[in-house]
């Protein structure tokens, strides 16, 4: 009965080690993940773009009209 019960106490400190792994190992995933989509080109384009290209991006998806472009346009300017 006592190399039973040394079995399964070697098979509890395994499974516990293989948790906390486990648990590591997704921490890690995540952080990793984090990190990429930082760094991910085109995931932060607003800080690269200067104000006539915020401009034109606008003008060009309709947000404002050829008026209120070329006024915005020519205050920049």
């Amino acid at each position: 009965m006592g190399g039973m019960m040394g079995g399964m106490g070697a098979w509890m400190i395994l499974s516990g080690l293989l948790i906390v792994a486990l648990i590591i190992l997704v921490v890690v995933g995540i952080v990793v993940l984090v990190r990429h989509s930082e760094r991910r080109p085109g995931a932060s384009t607003w800080q690269r773009e200067n104000p006539q290209d915020v401009l034109r991006r606008r003008y060009a998806t309709g947000e404002i009209d050829e008026e209120e472009f070329q006024r915005r346009l020519a205050a920049l300017s």
